[in-house]
């Protein structure tokens, strides 16, 4: 295996939802504990609503824990100075599970994913 690329500790993710005056406090993510190293490829699999998008906008940045730390090569996120977390949000990208509305069908795999690691300068 190689080194820890990235290592979620004890993350919860709670949603408020509901109306003006009756908000229920949603848990979508309880406790995970993640490590996830350097060549390493994960599958998520499960039922839908069951956290999988949300895990992945957490480890990808994009929705801030509840409570817990994420780490991207050993350094908290949350901790991370403005140019740290811009050089994170290069390497660590999301891409949203409905290929139809994300990715375009004129253009090959290979364009679509090249065209952003070209534009930061990672290629």
């Amino acid at each position: 295996m190689g080194k820890e690329l990235i290592k979620l500790m004890n993350v919860y993710v709670s949603f408020r939802i509901g109306g003006l005056f009756m908000k229920v406090l949603v848990n979508v993510l309880r406790n995970i504990n993640l490590t996830i190293y350097d060549g390493e490829t994960l599958g998520l699999v499960g039922e839908s609503g069951c956290g999988k998008t949300t895990l992945g906008k957490v480890i990808a940045g994009l929705i801030k824990p509840t409570s817990g730390k994420i780490l991207y090569k050993g350094k908290d996120i949350s901790a991370m100075t403005k140019d740290e977390f811009l050089t994170f949000r290069r390497e660590v990208q999301y891409l949203h599970q409905d290929p139809f509305s994300s990715l375009n069908p004129v253009q090959t795999v290979y364009t679509i994913l090249s065209r952003p690691l070209i534009k930061h300068k990672i290629v």
